[in-house]
């Protein structure tokens, strides 16, 4: 009877924390609404801070616009006037003049012949007379570059920390304590061996592993002269040196490289020539939006858009 009592007060013991347990999941339930909420709430208020601030620079530009068509209708329309005035004095002299010489004709005494003369007007300097097209230019390439700027950022606010999975990387690459960066070196790396490993493509995947959403991640290739950066799924072959084990030349995989000052994007051994650059590539962005099954990658320091796969991704 004893131990029955204890198993009973035990059961009740555990009773009593399973419902405070359960009360404290509902309110961290509750907290969580609220919160998503709150976090939505305050993500509006700054997109209407956004669209009001565009909103109010735009109308001030349309404005400017407005005040300039003004000026130069306004200059244009003086000139008119003066021109105007100048036809009709041209026309009361070709009527004088006209009449002169019909009193010529019928042999009449003609009292002012100087009267039906009219002087050239000049050609004023009309054609500088237009709308400000020099600010107009500059200000297109400044919302150019504040667009750019925009589209940046708007991928960068899903920016996703891509660390290097070290047992995937080949044993020449040597990558950092922090995995977030690597770099090639003639002394092997002392590592396992893994069946994750590439043994004679020199390359190494990232650890993010994405199967759903929208993500945006950049690569700092500032210190390469050559290189090959792209996505892969995990099937992707890790041995030997054929084309199956190679970015960019197999159906498992895409990537964008640059050779010799060549830019180009590969997928499944075909590629894309994306022209000629001079100037190296400092740092490549890569967006994927995994339900609609496209890929971007970017010059992520211009964010000119290098090369584009779309239905690529299932």
């Amino acid at each position: 009877q004893e131990v029955l009592s204890r198993h009973l007060e035990d059961l009740r013991s555990e009773k009593a924390r399973t419902e405070a347990h359960l009360q404290s999941l509902k309110k961290r339930s509750a907290n969580l609404s609220v919160t998503a909420d709150t976090m939505k709430q305050q993500i509006s208020e700054k997109y209407e801070a956004i669209r009001k601030a565009l909103h109010k620079d735009e109308m001030a530009m349309l404005e400017t616009i407005e005040e300039d068509q003004r000026v130069t209708s306004a200059k244009l329309n003086k000139i008119m006037k003066e021109w105007s005035q100048h036809l009709g004095q041209v026309q009361r002299a070709m009527a004088n003049t006209q009449k002169a010489l019909d009193l010529k004709k019928n042999n009449s005494k003609i009292q002012d012949i100087h009267s039906s003369s009219c002087p050239k007007k000049k050609d004023a300097a009309e054609q500088g007379i237009k709308m400000n097209e020099d600010r107009f230019q500059r200000l297109l390439k400044i919302l150019h570059n504040i667009s750019k700027d925009l589209e940046a950022q708007m991928h960068r606010k899903v920016l996703l920390l891509v660390t290097i999975d070290s047992k995937s990387s080949h044993r020449n690459i040597a990558v950092s304590r922090d995995q977030r960066s690597m770099c090639y070196s003639s002394e092997p790396q002392p590592l396992l061996d893994s069946p994750l490993q590439f043994d004679k493509v020199c390359c190494a995947l990232g650890s993010a592993s994405l199967s759903k959403g929208r993500h945006y991640w950049e690569v700092d290739l500032s210190c390469c002269s050559a290189w090959s950066v792209g996505i892969a799924y995990g099937s992707i072959e890790r041995k030997g040196n054929q084309k199956n084990a190679k970015l960019g030349r197999n159906r498992h995989s895409w990537c964008i490289e640059f050779r010799d000052n060549q830019l180009s994007a590969w997928h499944n051994d075909h590629y894309i020539s994306c022209g000629k650059s001079q100037v190296a590539i400092r740092k490549v962005g890569m967006l994927v939006d995994c339900q609609k099954g496209q890929l971007a990658f970017y010059n992520a320091v211009t964010m000119k858009l290098l090369q584009e796969f779309s239905g690529a991704l299932t």
